[in-house]
This record gives C-alpha cells, sequence and structure tokens, in this order.
C-alpha cells in the first residue's frame, strides 16, 4: 500500500510505502502519530461501507414501519399475535428497492388488504426517499464524521488554515482519494472496497477498561476494548485455537515468555488474568504496564478479532517496557507481521527498540518489508521522509541528546574544578 498524505493535521506532507513493518521516529510533536490516525481513519471507516449504509437505511425504513403500522398499541400486540416478523426484518429487504412496483408488489404480499391505498402509498414513497438517497453523499458523510472523531474536528493542516487536506492511497494496484474542505470531505474515489479493519493500540491501561466504566475512553480506545471483548461460537473457537496453535506457534511461543497466562471471567462477569505457572488469580487493573501490553495481543489473537492481512498501528509500544521486553516485544512483531502478513505501522523514540527491530526483521527474512521514515518540523507543518536508505538519520537523532547530556556533564565538571 502507498500513501499519500497532504495538509492533514500536523503534516504538510507524507508519501510513505506500507509494506510490512513501517517504522516512523521524530521529535515529539512532529505529526508521527497522525499517520497512524490516518490510516486507521481510512480503512475504518471504509471498511464494508456499502452494507453500513444499508443497514442505516433498513434501521429507518423499520422506524417508519414502526411508526404508521403501530399507531395504536393493539396493532403491535396483534402483530405479534400473528408471529409476523418484525420491521426491522422486512426493511432489511426492501431496502434496496428502488422501484415503486417492485415495493409495492412486496408490501401488498406482506400487508394484504388491512390497509388502504393512501397509506400504501405515503409508506411506498417514504421508502423511495431513503433507497435513493445518493449512496456518494452518504459515503462522504460518513467518511466525514469518522474523521472529525478520530482527529477532534482538525483535520486539516494546523498551520495552514486554508489548504485542502488530500489523502491518496494506492492498495492493491487501485486508487482511493480523499480530499477535505473545512473538516468535510468534498471529494471521493472508491475503486476498491477495504474489508479489512486496524486496530489502533496506544494505551495498555485501556485494559483495565474491561471491568470498570468506558467513560473517559476516546473512540479508537473503545474500538480496542469491543475487540477485545470479541467472542466467538464454539465450533469458530475450536477451528481459531487449532489454526494459532500452528501457524502462530513461534509468535505465541514468544507471548508466552511474558504472559504464559490467561484472561477469564470470573464472578459477576469481572476479568482477571490467571498466572499459568501459580494458578494466581490477578485483577487487571494490577498488571504491570508493560504485561498489559503483551496482554492485549495475546487476547486479540486468541479470540480472532486480529486476523490475515489486517492493519495494526503501535504508538509508541516501547514506552512503558524495560529494554529487556522491549526485544522481545519487537521480536514478536516481525514474527505476527511475517505469519498473518500484517500491515504494521509503528512509531517509537527508542534506539534500542529500533535496533531490536532491524536485527529481528534480517534474522527473519523480513528486511524487504520493513521501512523507516524520519518525521521532522518545517515552517508549514511536518514532513515525513523515507529514510529506508539511510536509517543513520534516525540514530542521529537519537543519539544526539545523550552527546550532549554528555557535554554538559563535562561543562559541569570543568565548572566544579575551577
Amino acid at each position: 500500500m502507498k500513501l499519500s498524505m497532504r495538509n492533514v493535521a500536523k503534516i504538510e506532507s507524507a508519501d510513505l510505502e506500507l509494506k510490512g513493518i513501517t517504522v516512523i521516529a521524530g521529535n515529539n510533536n512532529t505529526g508521527k502519530s497522525t499517520v497512524g490516525k490516518t490510516v486507521y481513519s481510512l480503512f475504518n471507516s471504509m471498511v464494508n461501507i456499502n452494507s453500513k449504509i444499508r443497514d442505516q437505511k433498513a434501521s429507518l425504513i423499520a422506524k417508519f414501519f414502526d411508526q404508521k403500522l403501530f399507531e395504536d398499541p393493539n396493532d403491535r400486540y396483534d402483530w405479534l399475535q400473528r408471529g409476523l416478523p418484525s420491521p426491522l426484518h422486512w426493511a432489511q429487504r426492501i431496502s434496496g428497492y428502488s422501484q415503486y412496483s417492485e415495493i409495492r408488489a412486496f408490501l401488498t404480499d406482506v400487508l394484504g388488504e388491512r390497509y388502504d391505498e393512501s397509506f400504501i402509498d405515503s409508506l411506498i414513497n417514504d421508502i423511495l426517499e431513503i433507497n435513493n438517497l445518493p449512496e456518494d453523499r452518504l459515503v462522504k458523510s460518513a467518511i466525514s464524521v469518522y474523521f472529525r472523531r478520530i482527529f477532534y474536528g482538525e483535520i486539516g493542516n494546523i498551520y495552514q488554515e486554508n489548504a485542502n487536506t488530500v489523502i491518496d492511497a494506492q492498495i492493491a494496484g487501485k486508487t482511493i482519494h480523499l480530499k477535505f474542505k473545512e473538516n468535510v470531505c468534498t471529494d471521493l474515489v472508491r475503486q476498491i472496497d477495504i474489508t479489512n479493519e486496524a486496530v489502533y493500540l496506544d494505551n495498555p491501561f485501556v485494559l483495565d477498561k474491561l471491568n470498570t466504566s468506558l467513560s473517559g475512553l476516546n473512540d479508537i480506545q473503545r474500538n480496542v476494548i469491543r475487540k477485545l471483548l470479541h467472542t466467538m461460537e464454539a465450533v469458530d473457537n475450536v477451528v481459531q485455537q487449532d489454526y494459532i496453535s500452528e501457524k502462530l506457534k513461534p509468535v505465541m511461543s514468544q507471548l508466552n515468555k511474558v504472559s504464559a497466562g490467561i484472561v477469564e471471567i470470573g464472578e459477576a462477569r469481572s476479568y482477571y488474568y490467571k498466572d499459568s505457572v501459580k494458578g494466581k488469580k490477578l485483577n487487571l487493573s494490577n498488571l504491570s504496564a508493560g504485561l498489559k501490553s503483551f496482554v492485549i495481543i495475546k487476547m486479540l489473537l486468541e479470540n480472532g478479532t486480529l486476523k490475515e492481512r489486517d492493519v495494526l498501528i503501535l504508538d509508541e509500544p516501547e514506552i512503558h517496557l524495560h529494554p529487556e521486553w522491549q526485544l522481545i516485544y519487537a521480536e514478536l512483531i516481525v514474527l505476527l507481521q511475517k505469519a498473518f502478513d500484517l500491515t504494521i505501522v509503528l512509531t517509537t523514540h527508542s534506539q534500542h527498540f529500533l535496533e531490536a527491530l532491524q536485527f529481528f526483521s534480517e534474522k527473519y527474512g523480513r528486511t524487504d518489508y520493513c521501512t523507516y521514515y524520519l518525521s521532522q518540523q518545517s515552517e508549514r507543518g511536518c514532513v515525513i521522509q523515507d529514510v529506508s536508505s539511510d536509517i543513520r538519520q534516525i540514530y542521529s537523532q537519537m543519539v544526539d541528546p545523550s552527546i550532549l547530556l554528555d557535554k554538559m556533564r563535562c561543562q559541569m565538571e570543568e565548572d566544579t574544578d575551577e
């Protein structure tokens, strides 16, 4: 996948190739997280968008059915007594109809002669008005709403208020083009349907929310909770576990170095972590931040919500990890990408973590699936440059503060001697 961004939040320009593992480094406040949010919004606002629009149309049609068919409470009781399907069931069937004749035929078959012609005509007109809403307009509206929520209403370049925001993606040779003006999607080209979701992980403490209120969580974190709570049918569980045990054996082995336990549901549907060695049960809130990072990945794999060819976005994943666990996590990322052919976008400030990613990518034959970018500030916004051919630029920026500290230490010692 190739991604081009112009005037998105803090970013003035960025051209990236997302293949395998994409690493973005740079100083704070230079737009690194903006790339992840853009990728996340692009995929999750458009994933299965056509079926979502149809469902929304069906839901609105069902409301009209409900209001007009059941004005009298006795009508609803009579409806249930006759064993007729719910209005939503019917609405889903006719939400794709665009012709007066086909809707009338359906309603005549369902309602019989219980209602007069004027009532049927009124109902048909309501249905047609909903079904004939321009899909392109609805899709652009849905995309606008999603991006505004993720970017808190600040999609455009914060340094250039009047600049248009343009996002172009090339996926499997097909184009997705988005243009925003004043936080509204004004242009859309969509040559490919998005079928994979993106998962954005930026805060391991979101795991605590499995047992507490979801208040205070943003949309990204709520989506993580939804995925963590995902359950499968018993048969699917058997298939999924067998699939994981074989294809993901190296990945699970790496995870179990840190997180060999499992998350289970206890009394009052409260989640806890059960240690595999001592069998001790721990409240999720009592797990270390580092352990939570591993537990979240493990849960997403075991419940099947992180699937092949999905998009995984990791915002500074090393921040809560001891250097030793940074190495384990880096190896985990490489193994996971290899096993599931994931598109992984991650940001980092850690020299150790970056070195580990390079090492394990080479060890597992994924060097050609890694790209490295450096984000830097400019007057008109942040610019993200491809430094894959010279990663020393990233290391230089990471090492410079240590060199500066050494100079300050030497200066302090000289001042003390004087």
